[in-house]
């Protein structure tokens, strides 16, 4: 199993960049665990590269397509029979391994900026636990053994995971950007409790984006009753179904009408 050291880490903390390079199999090696698995190692130690030797070298000459004839050893992981260059698995991981790193660089950066707003949600501490455990999970099981194409192992782990960061990022993104510090820790508050009160005079909230028939009562927790505007998202959406959503939600009647009517007259100017 790699180990970085007491230099390596020393180094990266002080500023230096950490990058990972790979040069002693190629084609013989498993894609899954070689040419995937060191973006993981990145993920886990924060490297910022990752290298392999190496994409033109396929032995010295000849074709991918004949390896026996190849004088030396098959490293590229592409197959290469020129004027042709042929992707294929080795590649293919190499690009799922680019992925993956994507998603929990995209994640760490969506916990950091929830984080400086002072934002906590339960999946926010999720993606925090994951960003630790999910990478070292992977790692634990990547040793010079598990290269081999034959070495059992769990082939669907960095998925699995990947998914979940996935997941992660998509219920974090519905945690509005323009929501004030704190504010979303209101809704673990009772039901009843004063919605927030000092919104600048310029601020309404539309809803032509809530997803739910409970959205309108979550949202009278978090705002003034009379800040609220509906609204249908249309054309992207289809319009009565917001309408239904008002219609059939637990909201008392009088927010129902301030909400669908008496808020944008106020707003307006408009008579009732």
């Amino acid at each position: 199993m790699l180990q970085i050291g007491d230099l390596g880490e020393a180094r990266r903390a002080a500023g230096q960049e950490l990058w990972f390079y790979s040069c002693n199999v190629g084609k013989d090696a498993d894609p899954t665990t070689y040419h995937r698995g060191q973006f993981w190692w990145a993920i886990a130690h924060g490297a910022t590269g990752s290298c392999y030797w190496a994409f033109g070298d396929e032995g010295g000459g000849g074709t991918s397509m004949n390896a026996y004839l190849i004088p030396g050893y098959p490293f590229s992981p592409l197959f290469l029979d020129p004027p042709h260059v042929i992707d294929g698995k080795h590649m293919e991981a190499i690009r799922e391994g680019a992925q993956d790193y994507e998603y929990f660089v995209m994640l760490r950066a969506r916990v950091a900026e929830l984080d400086q707003r002072g934002v906590a949600h339960p999946a926010a501490d999720e993606a925090r636990e994951l960003l630790q455990t999910g990478p070292a999970r992977v790692v634990a099981t990547i040793d010079r053994d598990s290269l081999s194409w034959d070495a059992p192992k769990d082939r669907g782990l960095m998925d699995r995971i990947r998914v979940r960061a996935l997941e992660l990022l998509a219920r974090l993104g519905e945690l509005s950007d323009f929501v004030p510090e704190g504010l979303l820790g209101r809704l673990a508050e009772p039901a009843g409790a004063e919605p927030l009160a000092a919104l600048p005079a310029n601020l309404w909230i539309d809803l032509s984006f809530h997803e739910y028939e409970s959205s309108l009562v979550v949202a009278t927790k978090l705002f003034r009753t009379d800040r609220l505007l509906f609204g249908t998202h249309a054309p992207l959406f289809y319009p009565r179904s917001n309408v239904l959503k008002i219609v059939n939600s637990e909201a008392p009647a009088d927010v129902k009408a301030a909400v669908t009517e008496a808020n944008a007259r106020a707003l307006l100017g408009v008579p009732a």
